[in-house]
């Protein structure tokens, strides 16, 4: 690695980015392929692609916060959609034991059950 790209420069850059690897390696005038090799060689390298990608992270969750807290009904069912699944907050599609009494075979069964999601995508 040439002292124009040493780890510094490319962490530099990296987080200029945001972790972005196309965009870094652009930058820094290498290839993509290139710039994975030394990061893949290079703990250093690693765990600054993953620190800028979690700062992302931090940056997306605080835009979320945000939304909730101005009422954002989208972001409040997403929120309790993905956080909230341990207290109930989760899509299920139930199949009731009645409705799959009397089957005589497994095509009558694929077809009730066709039919059933069909009832719930028209609702």
């Amino acid at each position: 690695m040439s002292k124009a790209l040493s780890n510094e420069n490319i962490i530099k850059v990296l987080n200029e980015k945001n972790g972005n690897i196309l965009e870094t390696a652009k930058a820094l005038s290498i290839t993509r392929r290139c710039l994975y090799n030394w990061i893949e060689k290079d703990d250093e390298l690693k765990q600054a692609v993953i620190d800028a990608r979690e700062t992302i992270i931090d940056i997306a969750e605080n835009k979320l916060l945000q939304a909730i807290n101005s009422g954002d009904m989208t972001a409040i069912i997403f929120t309790l959609k993905t956080l909230g699944k341990a207290r109930g907050y989760i899509e299920t599609k139930e199949v009731k034991v009645s409705d799959i009494e009397g089957m005589k075979n497994k095509e009558t069964f694929l077809k009730q059950i066709d039919q059933k999601r069909n009832e719930g995508s028209n609702e």
